[in-house]
């Protein structure tokens, strides 16, 4: 075993280091140039949140308006997401105002998607909070993503 890993040792440091590798994205490349997209992409969906009910819709057009044809419920995800970005942009341009918005991401989700009875995240709520159907299996995957928002805010 002692020599299995000597000459793993030895194999990695004489192979030569990928020292000359360049991003193609002038995104990566200059950071920067990304801060104006995504203020543009935080201000499109400060448009999106239900000043009424709260929470962020779920089905919009590009336009930012609300696709009734396909359920005005508002998934975890979207509002889990939106807390996410919103944090984020805040981090990259310094607007004060984003954290407001990821608050009320965090807010409705903490007073409508905890599943109060079983635990654990609900899929979808209705357009003002209420569970649709709270006995509805909930998947690893969504119960982690549900802390996306939550983890980058805090």
């Amino acid at each position: 075993m002692k020599r299995l890993i000597l000459l793993l040792l030895g194999l990695t440091t004489a192979l030569p280091a990928q020292r000359s590798y360049m991003p193609a994205s002038d995104y990566l490349r200059i950071p920067s140039h990304a801060i104006p997209y995504v203020d543009s992409c935080a201000k499109f969906w400060m448009n999106v949140y239900d000043p009424a009910l709260g929470g962020y819709w779920t089905n919009v057009d590009s336009m930012g308006h609300v696709i009734t044809s396909w359920g005005t419920n508002k998934n975890m995800m979207s509002q889990t997401r939106d807390a996410y970005g919103f944090t984020r942009a805040f981090q990259l341009t310094g607007n004060a105002e984003y954290l407001t918005y990821a608050q009320r991401a965090l807010d409705f989700m903490y007073g409508s998607a905890w599943d109060k009875s079983n635990g654990g995240w609900l899929d979808n709520v209705s357009k003002s909070g209420t569970p649709g159907t709270p006995a509805e299996n909930k998947s690893a995957y969504n119960q982690h993503y549900a802390m996306l928002g939550m983890t980058a805010f805090y």
